[in-house]
């Protein structure tokens, strides 16, 4: 037989049942629309300009170094011809690599192939996962990157291990450097964990880290010098991000901390509420049961100062997002973005603009259950960590470079004015390989592991599933408006995608009139979930709907004379 060891036989169908399970999963999705989705569309108008006319323009609406994805799109492009499908395509088996790729790292970590593939299954019902995976976003090109990096680094830091490994996982970095920017955090991991190597030839150690960092370091240095002596520095928009101030600084450090350890523990619950549970030496110890009510005490206030608009806190205040007078999800753009149902922002005039919610957002009892759920299991996942932190000393590489690189892109978000929820996607593979390594199981864990793991899966599906049947409806109505009504591109306002597809420009100056900002020159059409007052239907555009509190519909309006 081909496969002799049992050990690879197990791994290797462990591997194909996550394959085959994402694989179903775009059956169920059928990601197939032919239009872009979330910010996507800059990157798509980067790779089409680059196609049709070898010239490399940047879009300043989300400001990566993004070459490296260019030129991977761009490859699909030329051979299959343009279109958003074909970009969302190439995400998808990107996708595919990174599960093979986050396997070999859990595999790497000594973690038994049963539980890797629970690692896996966690990392695909991840909605900021597996919601980008059908998208030509940024965040599945430099996670695949990222976690090649680590994988290649921690294996060239093996004994014996031969130099090309960290020559080979330079280069992964520096792919990712030219994705995004962040990648220079790699290297910093890097030396952390060199630093901490308990190896005895701590020469070949560092000698692997100055060859993996070289190449990340060179890549942004490269990539300075061409924007701002060949492309051209991109025009100062509106969207600009800077460093935070340092009240904002001191707030990020508070927030941040709270936040993604919430989410961390609430979308890792397969992992930290199975397997966490049945640690009863660890609950016998008096320290530890202090750490985890400390833990649950500190988010419990959190969230009480998140959701509760009888503190008197003045109204001011609440604008920060300290005290916004939410629910979890705290972070907004991706899972449940206001309240609404889902996987992606309900980007249209009458939710946006108009906050006319009440077709789309859930019931309030979900969010707070939600929040209860991710107290718990972030009070659950800290006492793990907090727990198990002599093992991480003792722990291969691929640990120590796991929990340095999370620490590092979270550290990050407190120095940025501005963060999204998918910007915590980069930290979840590895805080899974740290829970899985770190945590025992038995066979009532795993049962429990299993019935976890389904349902995150059910739901992250069913979102993703709603994000895109109302997208299908939304563009079928742009397609209606133009073909049948007879509407010029100019007069609809569809939406941010639309709009931003359609009419982008880094000087097109503020909103005019009552139009929504998102590059609208006249919206005498509308798509929209809810009717606006002024307008009258044109026609209604049923979609099958995997929530049943919310519209199943979207509308066609005209503005009246």
């Amino acid at each position: 037989m081909f496969l002799k060891n049992e050990s690879t036989r197990k791994a290797a169908s462990a591997i194909l049942l996550v394959l085959t399970l994402y694989l179903a999963t775009i059956a169920i999705v059928r990601p197939f629309g032919e239009y872009p989705l979330n910010d996507d569309w800059s990157y798509a108008k980067t790779v089409k300009t680059y196609v049709e006319t070898g010239k490399i323009q940047l879009t300043s609406w989300v400001r990566m170094t993004f070459l490296a994805q260019m030129y991977y799109g761009s490859l699909f492009v030329r051979a299959f011809g343009f279109s958003h499908l074909i970009l969302r395509v190439s995400t998808m088996g990107l996708t595919v690599f990174t599960f093979v790729v986050f396997f070999l790292m859990l595999r790497t970590a000594d973690i038994s192939p049963r539980r890797a593939a629970l690692g896996c299954i966690c990392l695909l019902s991840n909605p900021f996962f597996l919601g980008n995976s059908f998208t030509f976003m940024s965040e599945i090109p430099y996670l695949f990157s990222v976690l090649v990096a680590t994988l290649l680094y921690s294996r060239s830091c093996e004994r014996d291990a031969p130099l090309w490994l960290a020559l080979l996982a330079g280069m992964a970095a520096g792919a990712a450097m030219l994705v995004r920017q962040t990648a220079i955090l790699l290297p910093l991991a890097a030396v952390v964990s060199a630093a901490l190597s308990r190896q005895r030839r701590k020469t070949r150690v560092w000698a692997n880290t100055l060859v993996f960092s070289l190449f990340p370091l060179a890549s942004l240095f490269a990539f300075e010098i061409w924007l701002h002596l060949v492309h051209g520095p991109l025009p100062a928009t509106w969207q600009t991000r800077h460093l935070a101030s340092f009240p904002l600084v001191c707030k990020h450090l508070a927030e941040i901390s709270a936040v993604s350890i919430c989410y961390l523990g609430l979308l890792s619950a397969p992992v930290t509420l199975s397997f966490g549970l049945f640690q009863r030496d660890w609950w016998k110890n008096k320290r530890t049961a202090t750490v985890g009510l400390v833990a649950l005490a500190a988010l419990s206030l959190y969230s009480v100062i998140r959701s509760a608009e009888w503190t008197g806190i003045p109204a001011d205040w609440r604008k920060l997002s300290l005290f916004s007078a939410e629910w979890m999800p705290y972070l907004g753009n991706t899972w449940f973005d206001l309240k609404t149902f889902g996987q992606g922002p309900y980007i249209l005039k009458d939710v946006i603009i108009l906050h006319h919610l009440s077709a789309v957002a859930c019931p309030d009892w979900i969010f707070v259950v939600a929040t209860a759920l991710s107290v718990v299991m972030g009070a659950a996942f800290a006492t793990i960590l907090w727990e198990g932190r002599s093992k991480i000393q003792r722990a291969p590489t691929i640990v120590r470079f796991s929990v340095t690189a999370a620490l590092l892109h979270l550290g990050l978000l407190t120095l940025q004015d501005f963060y999204l929820d998918r910007n915590l996607l980069p930290v979840f593979p590895f805080a899974l390989l740290v829970l899985l390594f770190v945590l025992r199981e038995d066979r009532a864990s795993r049962a429990l592991a299993g019935v976890c793991a389904c349902l995150l899966y059910v739901i992250t599906v069913a979102g993703v599933f709603q994000y895109h049947r109302w997208n299908d409806a939304r563009w079928q109505a742009i397609d209606y408006l133009k073909k049948e009504v007879g509407a010029s591109p100019h007069q609809i306002d569809g939406g941010f995608e639309y709009n931003g597809w359609m009419f982008f420009d880094d000087y097109f100056g503020p909103p005019r009139g009552d139009n929504s900002w998102w590059w609208v020159y006249d919206d005498k059409y509308i798509i929209a979930f809810s009717e606006i007052d002024g307008c009258r239907i044109l026609r209604r555009f049923p979609f099958r709907s995997a929530f049943p509190f919310v519209s199943h519909e979207i509308l066609a309006l005209e503005r009246k004379s």
